[in-house]
């Protein structure tokens, strides 16, 4: 696919798109889950983080979606 994108001009489309399960917040791929670890896997680690990277996005993630439920129950 990669071949063909390069051939017909939209590579720089391809390199926008991803497979993730679980974007963090500022809407990037999180480089823990598996679509993550695959894209790596393939050879096309520049499009996701590292994977250290990935689980410190985790924590993040975690941590904003803890404080997003507070602000709900303080505002019902």
């Amino acid at each position: 696919m990669e071949k063909i994108a390069k051939a017909n001009n939209f590579d720089s489309i391809m390199e926008m798109t991803w497979f993730c399960f679980n974007p963090t917040w500022r809407k990037t791929p999180c480089g823990y889950c598996n679509p993550c670890k695959y894209t790596r896997e393939e050879g096309l680690g520049r499009r996701v983080p590292s994977k250290f990277m990935g689980m410190y996005n985790r924590v993040e993630n975690a941590f904003y979606y803890r404080i997003k439920r507070l602000f709900r129950k303080m505002s019902i």
